[in-house]
């Protein structure tokens, strides 16, 4: 596919094929789904990367940087769901109830912004 090709199929969302799998909060032998795979593996990159940004730091300096990525782990800085109002509540439920089985209790939820001409509701 071109680009142009490729950037339209995946605007797409009504099409089956756009995004990760989520079909349930886990597969059918008990284990994650896709999406818990994605997240993990994620997840798992960022602590390679702050560890690699540890090595060679004294103590003090060393700690201060696992406190900076712990810190916004915990303020939800790490993961960011996305969502506007034509996305059915159903799927924004689905992904959360999949970040907290994952024991990945906090997030940001962004939202589309309204322009000031857009009337309000």
């Amino acid at each position: 596919m071109s680009i142009t090709d490729r950037d339209k199929f995946q605007g797409d969302m009504a099409q089956a094929q756009v995004g990760i799998p989520i079909d349930g909060n886990k597969n059918r032998e008990g284990r994650l789904n896709e999406f818990q795979i994605w997240l993990k593996a994620i997840y798992n990159v960022a602590q390679r990367i702050n560890n690699e940004q540890c090595e060679g730091l004294d103590a003090e300096e060393r700690a201060r940087v696992q406190n900076l990525y712990g810190a916004l782990m915990r303020q939800g800085k790490g993961i960011a769901v996305k969502a506007d109002k034509d996305t059915p509540f159903t799927v924004v439920e689905l992904v959360f109830d999949n970040l907290q089985t994952m024991k990945l209790n906090k997030f940001s939820l962004m939202t589309a912004l309204k322009s000031e001409d857009e009337p309000t509701q």
